[in-house]
């Protein structure tokens, strides 16, 4: 349980340096989508797809297939809120975003702007980059993941006043492994972890989207690492050193590659199994993926995906069923927020 709580930190307490205010855009970039279901807008329409902090990525991105198939130009948007990368938490009043983090966030966004070949950068607040770009365009629709915590539901509802009469689209494919859509309704969630695994059964998980036609994989100019490269400990005291990563989708899914290709699977002790001895611990025998999916780099379906062609191939076994395990563990605490909302936040439970 303690791990849990730490993992839950790990995706959203964060420090951080002063930020350079962002030099305004002149005209938002556009990109052609596919024709479909637009709605009659004028010649100066666009939609728009937000992209969050936590899901920086375009493969399993239900939003942004979602937006492909609309009609219209495209704007592809993304937010440096001061709220993250200035803001404190509200109990203890700890910086959310540090110097390690902003890194990863920073690159996994150059990498995300080479994918898609145009990506709108804001440093502001949300509903201001929402509002300066109504003002440029009409924004006849915005396509993004939907929210699960108070703070970004918050920040979502600013965004949405800003745009003006736009409808927001939010998704939650990709989001978690298992889909909101495919659960029970959340108020009748078992509120222990083995019940509720129990319950969702991996029947539940479907298959990672591709890419939208015409998306190629960038790079952002980030070397190409190995997995030894992400992974390397140092341990002068004999105690973990510190972790070196990248971020962006093309890094993490060259990781995830050399995981499956080196027999991960086979060897994986999740963090939770903190008292797993010898040299395959909690400490080297983890994938090590935890920062790409907290930004979303790599969406949990598509590495359970990628862990279940490998049980093919070689086999089920209990180390390959605790990465399911840990997902699905992840998905609980995420739910759960939904269904005690700022209740899970509380000093005292």
């Amino acid at each position: 349980f303690k791990w849990s709580l730490a993992q839950v930190c790990f995706d959203f307490v964060l420090i951080m340096p002063r930020w350079r205010k962002a030099t305004p855009a002149a005209a938002p970039a556009t990109v052609q989508c596919q024709p479909g279901l637009a709605p009659t807008v004028s010649d100066n329409a666009v939609a728009v797809v937000w992209f969050k902090w936590s899901d920086l990525r375009t493969a399993d991105h239900e939003p942004l297939h979602a937006a492909h198939a609309c009609g219209l130009p495209l704007v592809y948007l993304h937010v440096y809120d001061p709220v993250w990368t200035q803001g404190k938490s509200p109990i203890g009043g700890f910086p959310r975003t540090g110097p390690a983090r902003l890194k990863f966030w920073r690159e996994s966004v150059e990498d995300l702007r080479s994918t898609l070949g145009t990506l709108r950068v804001v440093e502001k607040a949300t509903a201001e980059a929402f509002a300066e770009l109504a003002r440029e365009v009409e924004i006849a629709a915005v396509y993004a993941y939907d929210d699960f915590c108070d703070e970004e539901i918050q920040m979502t509802a600013a965004a949405k006043k800003a745009a003006g009469s736009a409808p927001f689209h939010l998704f939650w494919h990709g989001l978690t492994l298992n889909s909101k859509q495919d659960l029970p309704p959340i108020a009748s969630l078992p509120e222990l972890y083995k019940p509720y695994k129990n319950a969702v059964g991996r029947s539940h998980i479907r298959d990672p989207l591709p890419r939208p036609v015409g998306l190629k994989l960038g790079s952002a100019r980030i070397e190409p690492m190995t997995r030894h490269d992400a992974g390397e400990v140092t341990r002068p005291d004999g105690l973990p050193g510190r972790e070196r990563w990248q971020g962006g989708e093309s890094v993490a899914l060259r990781f995830l590659d050399d995981y499956i290709a080196a027999s991960g699977p086979a060897l994986y002790v999740g963090s939770s199994d903190s008292m797993h001895p010898g040299e395959r611990n909690a400490v080297n025998a983890t994938t090590r993926l935890s920062p790409w999916l907290a930004f979303g780099c790599v969406s949990p379906r598509t590495v359970q995906a990628e862990v279940s062609k490998f049980e093919q191939k070689r086999g089920k076994t209990r180390a390959s069923y605790w990465i399911y395990h840990e997902l699905i563990f992840r998905d609980f605490f995420r739910l759960m927020c939904l269904k005690w909302g700022n209740r899970v936040f509380q000093l005292r439970g």
